[in-house]
């Protein structure tokens, strides 16, 4: 079960401006309370060991020319053995320093894999500038880095983002519904070369040029020639919606979200809160906690005139998936259930600070001419990634297997990055200053029945109690019940509901259904 945002702070800073905080530091061992197995526990702590100095000072890499080459951020695997560095070091009984902070008023105590975030965000976003600035390979001295494929510190810098603000977003018709129809696209296969056929076969893409049974052709002759339609980064499961198979099914899901009413384009347009716009799209059938939050991510670099959920602060409201909360569970001891988006928000609020307490340089995401700190959303998915990080450090650089179960993907990069990663221009509003954080409890929505279509219509059998406009109960004659076919759900599941309901649920379909029994 992910955790979801709750709670709200009373700032309305930029995300990652350090202020004061709850923290003391302590020398000596992680508590015993320690939720890391005790051999496991002394094995990290070696390791973390062997990246520092005698007297605790990170190492650096020496620069291999004389020329002005920034020093290398300190890798975590930058030992030609990893195990061999963490039996040497354990026979130093060098004790790392540990971490005490107080966040919503809980103690917690850190472990030697809370250094290994910082240091692994450090080397991580480290080779990702090198790369950039045209610097050939190696980017970096770490051995794990060096061989296999981790995402971007800044999600919004990898390929998949990258292609979405510059192909998608910014290309193309600019109507609200046309962008919008265009991100859910992309977003539903999160693959370049499906979005890059759907347009060359089939485009400009809008919606009103939407035609689902060609969509449907040009998917089944992509797979047809052996080819992929999904992204291998992370499964992407179908809704049941009455479709033969998954791609048939996601256009559905697409169709819902631009069909319902209201629809995507509205909630976008219209929610108060961040908040609020994952609840409507969290509901749908087919979506989770995850994919409903990679959409809502996909969709805040879309500006729509400053109507846009790029107008809201990038610390408005995070999701922690599964690889995060595993993250956050091997970093700190003394955790409670629930504590997950405090303690991803105490993370990004002192970054800073984190980055200087280890004497690592920390150049954030670099474009037009200004350095960006990680976002919230950001600390999330860097937690996932040292989750698998840290595995694949404790069983030994090389053993991919041991470590990922065989699913590591190679680091093989086979094109080259833009000088500078371009941040979406729908960033530049100003709303995007201030926090609204939706206040309260978070309270978990429930999934919505969807109605595919109204079948046929009867004189209702009773009248319903409404509330008049002075708030006693009175009985409203309902002239008719349709019977309903609910998308996603078969012919023995149909209903009659209230004409009532269906004018607020679904108003649109009502006046369709009574134009065509109108004109027969």
């Amino acid at each position: 079960m992910s955790a979801i945002e709750s709670g709200k702070r009373g700032r309305d800073d930029a995300a990652g401006d350090d202020s004061d905080s709850d923290v003391v530091l302590l020398s000596g061992p992680p508590s015993s309370a320690s939720c890391l197995p005790a051999k496991r526990r002394r094995t990290l702590s070696a390791k973390a060991v062997a990246l520092q100095g005698e007297n605790g000072a990170s190492r650096r890499a020496t620069p291999t020319t004389a020329s002005a080459r920034p020093a290398a951020a300190p890798s975590c695997t930058n030992v030609p053995n990893a195990k061999t560095a963490a039996t040497k070091s354990l026979e130093k009984v060098v004790k790392p320093k540990v971490l005490e902070i107080v966040v919503d008023g809980h103690n917690l105590r850190t472990t030697p894999v809370f250094d290994m975030f910082w240091r692994y965000a450090a080397s991580r976003q480290e080779l990702e500038n090198r790369r950039r600035a045209g610097e050939k390979a190696p980017w970096t001295d770490d051995l794990i880095l060096q061989k296999f494929r981790f995402c971007s510190v800044f999600r919004v810098s990898d390929a998949a983002s990258q292609f979405l603000i510059r192909e998608v977003i910014e290309k193309g018709s600019q109507a609200h519904d046309d962008v919008v129809f265009r991100v859910i696209l992309f977003n539903i296969f999160t693959r370049i070369e499906t979005f890059k056929t759907l347009d060359r076969r089939l485009g400009p893409l809008t919606w009103k040029g939407y035609d689902r049974a060609k969509f449907e052709g040009v998917l089944k002759d992509i797979e047809n020639n052996g080819d992929s339609l999904y992204t291998g980064a992370f499964q992407k499961p179908a809704p049941k919606l009455g479709g033969s198979s998954n791609p048939e099914n996601h256009l559905h899901l697409l169709e819902v979200l631009m069909r319902k009413e209201p629809n995507l384009v509205y909630v976008i347009k219209n929610c108060e809160y961040l908040a609020d716009a994952y609840d409507w799209i969290n509901c749908l059938p087919g979506m989770g906690d995850f994919t409903a939050h990679q959409l809502l991510l996909d969709l805040s670099y879309a500006g729509l005139n400053g109507k846009g959920l790029s107008r809201f602060h990038p610390s408005d409201f995070v999701v922690a998936g599964i690889g995060a909360v595993k993250g956050i569970e091997i970093c700190y001891n003394g955790l409670t259930k629930g504590q997950e988006i405090a303690i991803m928000r105490w993370m990004c609020k002192n970054q800073t600070k984190m980055f200087a307490r280890l004497g690592l340089a920390f150049d954030g995401l670099k474009a037009h001419g200004k350095s960006q700190l990680m976002h919230l959303c950001d600390i999330e998915h860097t937690l996932c990634e040292v989750y698998k990080y840290e595995k694949m450090v404790r069983s030994g650089a090389g053993k991919r297997d041991v470590a990922m179960g065989g699913k590591a993907r190679k680091f093989e990069p086979k094109h080259t990055l833009e000088r500078e990663a371009t941040i979406p221009k729908a960033w530049s509003n100003p709303s995007r200053k201030v926090e609204r954080v939706k206040p309260g409890k978070f309270e978990r929505v429930g999934k919505e029945y969807v109605v595919k279509a109204l079948l046929d219509r009867r004189p209702a059998k009773a009248k319903m109690k409404t509330k008049t406009n002075a708030g006693s109960n009175a009985s409203a004659p309902v002239k008719y019940e349709y019977l309903v076919d609910w998308l996603g759900y078969g012919v023995g599941d149909r209903t009659w509901e209230p004409e009532e309901m269906l004018r607020e649920d679904a108003p649109q379909m009502v006046d369709d259904f009574e134009r065509e029994k109108r004109t027969k």
